[in-house]
């Protein structure tokens, strides 16, 4: 790891900050901008902490997905690549079931 990459233990705490925020459902500034040595690596180091979290918790994986698939979605995003995280079983809701707005 070179001195501007961010080290595990900041790593650790920013899969924390992520997890706080989803359950309350509060923005956070963007890592990137807060954290310009952020990388690809790291980034994907915080996703798997935080999905060896919920799974330890006892949420199941039920699948993948990838985002921002369209060049002007990423241009417009300010990305290069799509995007991908996990599917948890409870995201998942039969064919023509209702969403209520509390739960999106």
């Amino acid at each position: 790891m070179t001195g501007s990459e961010v080290n595990e233990v900041v790593l650790a705490g920013l899969a924390q900050e992520l997890s706080r925020a989803a359950r309350t459902r509060a923005p956070v500034r963007l890592l990137s901008e807060r954290f310009p040595g952020l990388t690809l690596q790291g980034a994907s180091r915080i996703q798997q902490i935080n999905v060896r979290a919920r799974v330890a918790a006892g949420a199941r994986v039920a699948g993948h997905k990838i985002g921002l698939t369209l060049a002007a979605m990423q241009e417009q995003m300010g990305i290069h690549e799509p995007d991908s995280s996990f599917v948890f079983h409870e995201m998942v809701a039969p064919s023509g079931a209702g969403c209520g707005r509390s739960t999106l």
